[in-house]
């Protein structure tokens, strides 16, 4: 199953995003804002969310996002250079 890193929001207000934070859902957040959360995720957990009423936006599959941080020759990135790259795609 495909992993993909994603923007999540609290498309209704049944659906608070701090739930999402300490529910033993198998996420990995990588982001927290107070409109939305960035996550690691499969595709099950995706639609997951998605039936418990939060808005989910595929960002970038995770193999795309390792292949451009860690193709050969990379060097060195920082934790600037993955939030600069998330940012890109919001």
């Amino acid at each position: 199953m495909e992993k993909l890193i994603a923007r999540v929001t609290a498309a209704s207000g049944r659906a608070p995003l701090t739930r999402l934070i300490t529910a033993p859902l198998g996420l990995d957040v990588w982001e927290v804002q107070p409109d939305h959360l960035v996550v690691q995720a499969d595709e099950a957990q995706a639609a997951r969310l998605e039936a418990m009423g939060y808005g989910v936006e595929q960002l970038v599959t995770t193999e795309s996002f390792l292949s451009d941080f860690f193709a050969i020759g990379a060097l060195v990135i920082s934790c600037e250079d993955v939030v600069g790259y998330l940012f890109q795609r919001l």
